[in-house]
């Protein structure tokens, strides 16, 4: 990966062989100037950023935590002043662009926005945002890593003069979903196999979460996580494959361990790469076609085997969301669609059951803690128009009760799984069985 400081659509570069070569760690960023700045006049030229510390964050309108992250960014700009340049670097055309912030003005940004960019996406090749380049006072790329490390507690670190333990963003491409974890990346990750069905911990290869489920025909036959948390494996044990069931939703899940650590990170910013390397893992099942049922059984008997906690199903109180629509329960002749207007900021519903709200409205709902009652699917959704991509629900909450759909919100007792510790004799009875965490697990 190759660097070259902040982002232009079209980036006036001062090259005297202007190459677009991938730039890496340790490398020198040439000469530019960048011009075609969104909420800027002029242009930013490479020398007015010596002796600063350089962010290249890389986003588009598709990232709602991209956007989310925005007003932090601002924040450490303010914060750091002249010790810092933080420039946001999209590949978005500035008429979307503008569309958008004309939408929802208090979002934009007051740091240099670069819009409509090609040069840099090829100087910095990636496939997910929100992705940082770091650019010493120097002018050296430093660390190519994810936003999650451009914060107060690491430019801290960073100005203290301290080494800082982030995961490179590598950006493998060469991952063949199709084979075995042991075989991928031409066996570069054999080493980090811990347990078969198979289970491993976390692949700096893939800095980026994949699942896939395997088939034979239309047979399902497998399932593959790779670096994810330990609470996702719970989900899909329990909650079944693509995590639909009951109980892959968290508001239905309860941990309830001595260490919670382990599912969730609770430490200092700059510790975040080395807990996900602590507490990341990669897993692989397969079964014979036709036994697709065995396999969140096979990984709820490798969660038992290897981790010490117990699951149980308990009453707990949780927040309830319902919507209710009035009108004719059946759908209108001609066909129905949803449709997503990126270049407004909208997505459309016509003429569909409002199942399909409930599918864009259940897991964002989740997020905040709440839980979506999918009552009456099959009823019409004639019309309804939100804004797109989602940013927090109560702008969706607002855009649909003017949709003339009633939602309610109550406190009710459900169901819910609850994961505790195991009782210690028990754990450490488990934990002495010859072999246990390496074991070859029969199919």
């Amino acid at each position: 990966m190759k660097t070259i400081f902040v982002a232009a659509c079209m980036l006036l570069i001062n090259l005297c062989h202007a190459q677009t070569k991938v730039l890496d760690i340790g490398d020198s960023v040439p000469k530019f100037q960048l011009i075609n700045l969104f909420n800027q006049v002029g242009t930013i030229d490479s020398r007015s950023l010596k002796g600063k510390l350089v962010i290249l964050d890389f986003w588009n309108l598709r990232c709602s935590s991209c956007i989310a992250a925005m007003p932090k960014m601002d924040s450490l700009q303010e914060k750091f002043g002249d010790k810092i340049q933080i420039i946001m670097v999209t590949n978005d055309e500035r008429p979307k662009v503008d569309r958008f912030f004309k939408r929802f003005p208090k979002r934009l940004p007051k740091t240099p926005v670069v819009v409509a960019d090609t040069l840099l996406h090829q100087l910095f090749p990636h496939q997910f945002v929100p992705h940082h380049v770091w650019i010493t006072e120097q002018g050296l790329v430093e660390y190519i890593t994810s936003g999650n490390n451009t914060n107060e507690e690491t430019f801290a670190a960073y100005f203290a003069g301290k080494k800082l333990n982030f995961i490179e963003n590598l950006d493998v491409s060469d991952l063949d979903m199709n084979i075995p974890i042991w075989k991928a990346a031409d066996g570069r990750v054999a080493h980090r196999i811990k347990y078969y069905s198979a289970l491993a911990g976390y692949l700096t290869e893939y800095p980026y979460g994949r699942f896939q489920i395997k088939r034979d025909g239309k047979k399902i036959t497998g399932m593959k996580y790779l670096n994810t948390n330990l609470l996702t494996l719970y989900k899909v044990a329990y909650g079944g494959l693509n995590e639909r069931g009951v109980f892959a939703k968290e508001a239905r899940i309860s941990i309830e361990v001595t260490d919670s650590t382990v599912f969730f990170f609770k430490g200092n910013q700059p510790d975040f790469d080395s807990w996900k390397q602590e507490n990341y893992y990669s897993y692989d099942a397969e079964v014979m076609p036709g036994n697709e049922a065995s396999l969140c059984e096979l990984l709820q008997e490798d969660l038992k085997k290897y981790f010490p906690y117990d699951v149980s199903f308990e009453k707990r109180g949780r927040e309830m969301v319902r919507l209710k629509i009035a009108g004719a329960v059946s759908l209108d002749d001609k066909k129905g669609k949803v449709w997503i207007d990126s270049s407004l900021g909208k997505i459309h519903f016509e003429n569909v059951p409002v199942s399909a709200l409930y599918k864009e409205l259940g897991y964002r709902l989740l997020r905040e803690g709440l839980i979506l009652v999918e009552e009456n699917a099959n009823a019409t959704l004639s019309h309804l128009v939100l804004s797109y991509p989602f940013l927090e629900w109560k702008i969706w909450k607002d855009e649909i009760a003017g949709g003339g759909l009633t939602i309610s919100q109550t406190n009710e007792p459900i169901d819910v799984m609850v994961i505790k510790d195991r009782p210690r004799k028990l754990a450490l009875m488990q934990a002495s069985s010859p072999g246990q965490p390496l074991k070859l697990l029969p199919h």
